[in-house]
């Protein structure tokens, strides 16, 4: 199985995906929250050997991505 990380780069530009596509190649996030129509998703991973990732993506009230919040890699 893939690294989280790779299959969000194999996905391309995430802006426009609807939040059910991204969920069906990277899995159910780690946070997903909503409020007043907006949802923000967090998925990622940690791996002392292969380094940790997240990234935030915000969706509008029809489930799209609007943009991504953050990316980070430590």
């Amino acid at each position: 199985m893939s690294r989280i990380d790779q299959k969000f780069v194999a996905m391309g530009t995430l802006i426009g995906r609807h939040f059910n596509e991204i969920a069906s190649i990277a899995g159910i996030p780690m946070v997903d929250m909503s409020r007043d129509g907006i949802r923000s998703s967090v998925w990622g991973r940690t791996s002392l050997w292969t380094g940790s990732w997240q990234i935030n993506l915000v969706f509008d009230r029809y489930g799209v991505c609007a943009r991504v919040g953050t990316e980070t890699a430590f």
